[in-house]
């Protein structure tokens, strides 16, 4: 009877040993819970990031579909799509169309809108009613041979044109002048050449003066 008491007392000191074992194993998962739980959870998900996908970085030397599209273009439908109309209207009067679709490569100085709105009575006239001769002569003055760039014209000073008369570039600051007319826009790529846009008609070197007075 004895022993059998002994032995209860063991087993109950056993059992509530296991319960105070198992009361500090919860406390102890309730402290790290409430510290944040396992430090690895709080880790960010790097592999999520490293498989997110970076957009690639543009490419400096990737160039322009539309300058793409431009450069596929010939001389005329450049002029088309920059809204030189006066200028298309003269060339397909002087009837030089072919030449600039598939001659070249050639550099041309195209005069604005603006600019054929400005010439005089006379070559206003020859819009309305062309005269060839008179307008090849006309758009022979605006045209080089040879492909270049507004660049590579300061750099050259003068250019002789397909009617054989000289073409001089003057730069003041950041403005060009071509036989004194201010060029507006440059180096305007074609398929057969390259286009600079004009303030005026080029004819002799003193019309432009003689407009700005």
């Amino acid at each position: 009877m004895a022993y059998r008491t002994k032995l209860l007392k063991i087993m109950t000191h056993l059992k509530s040993s296991f319960y105070s074992f198992v009361a500090v194993f919860i406390v102890f998962g309730l402290i790290l819970q409430g510290c944040g739980g396992d430090p690895e959870d709080q880790q960010p998900a790097t592999d999520d990031l490293q498989q997110e996908e970076v957009p690639p970085a543009d490419d400096p030397q990737q160039q322009d579909p539309m300058d793409e599209q431009m450069e596929e273009m010939d001389l005329v439908e450049t002029l088309v799509i920059e809204n030189l109309s006066s200028m298309v209207s003269a060339v397909e009067g002087a009837g030089m169309s072919d030449d600039l679709q598939t001659g070249g490569p050639y550099t041309v100085f195209a005069p604005t809108d603006e600019a054929f709105h400005q010439a005089p009575e006379e070559i206003q006239q020859l819009l309305i009613e062309p005269d060839s001769d008179q307008l090849r002569e006309l758009i022979n003055l605006h045209i080089v041979e040879g492909e270049y760039t507004i660049e590579e014209i300061q750099d050259m000073g003068q250019l002789e044109t397909i009617a054989g008369e000289t073409l001089t570039v003057d730069t003041e600051g950041e403005t060009i002048t071509v036989n004194g007319v201010q060029v507006a826009f440059n180096n305007i790529e074609a398929e057969n050449g390259i286009v600079h846009t004009v303030e005026s008609i080029l004819t002799e070197p003193g019309y432009a003066q003689m407009m700005n007075q």
